[in-house]
């Protein structure tokens, strides 16, 4: 499983943002899916980012924009201890 960072910026309806939502978390392995800061998911999947992105730009508009992105368990964050739990435990297990 990897850990992947997902940046969403959804420049159309409500319902796509809605849509793109509900797969980004079909994506991702077990559940273990974060999503804390707005239009930020952190995902541990079996897929591959290309095949992240891939889909997501079957399911985006032509006028939303992504990025998929691997991440290390290497990084600094400023947040609520029950999210910095929940990376420690289910995405850099």
């Amino acid at each position: 499983m990897t850990p992947y960072l997902i940046i969403y910026s959804c420049k159309s309806s409500v319902s796509k943002f809605k849509e793109v939502d509900a797969l980004i978390k079909e994506f991702a392995w077990d559940d273990r899916w974060m999503y804390h800061l707005n239009n930020t998911w952190i995902i541990k999947s079996e897929m591959t980012a290309d095949e992240i992105g891939r889909k997501l730009d079957l399911a985006a508009s032509a006028h939303d924009d992504f990025l998929v992105i691997e991440i290390a368990d290497n990084y600094a964050c400023w947040l609520p201890q029950r999210a910095l739990d929940f990376l420690r435990d289910y995405i850099f297990d």
